[in-house]
């Protein structure tokens, strides 16, 4: 069993990075390794810069070496606990994603993905600049 993880000064800021109108990913933080069989923690900071229309889900893919998808999680931030359309313009949100690595999973590194969908169409939020992901670092599956 592994201690508890202290998010206190470890949240990565980053330049901000836009879907759709107005939903900023300005920071987060993940673990770097993980072992086959447990669970992963990534932590999304998320700012509206804009009242947001929607409850959109987000996406987080751990995606291999051969572009397939070898864990994830999608999910309402907050865990629709504090749905999107009530985020005020200016505030930053901490959302926390629990994904559990697979136990055949093989070794290597693995790109973290994130991604913004309307869960009614599931049509992806474009990123400002193309696309409709974002690789937001690597884990190190041992």
């Amino acid at each position: 069993r592994r201690p508890p993880v202290s998010m206190a000064g470890l949240m990565s800021a980053r330049p901000p990075a836009r879907f759709g109108a107005g939903l900023e990913l300005v920071g987060q933080w993940m673990e770097a390794t993980v072992r086959p069989g447990d669970v992963f923690h990534v932590v999304l900071a998320w700012r509206a810069v804009l009242p947001l229309a929607a409850d959109d889900k987000v996406f987080v893919h751990v995606v291999g070496a051969d572009g397939q998808i070898a864990f994830q999680r999608d999910k309402q931030p907050l865990s629709a606990l504090q749905p999107m359309t009530r985020w005020s313009p200016g505030r930053t949100v901490h959302d926390p994603y629990t994904l559990l690595a697979p136990p055949t999973l093989a070794p290597g590194e693995y790109r973290v993905v994130v991604g913004v969908y309307d869960p009614q169409t599931g049509q992806r939020r474009a990123l400002a600049g193309g696309g409709d992901s974002l690789v937001v670092g690597v884990v190190l599956v041992r």
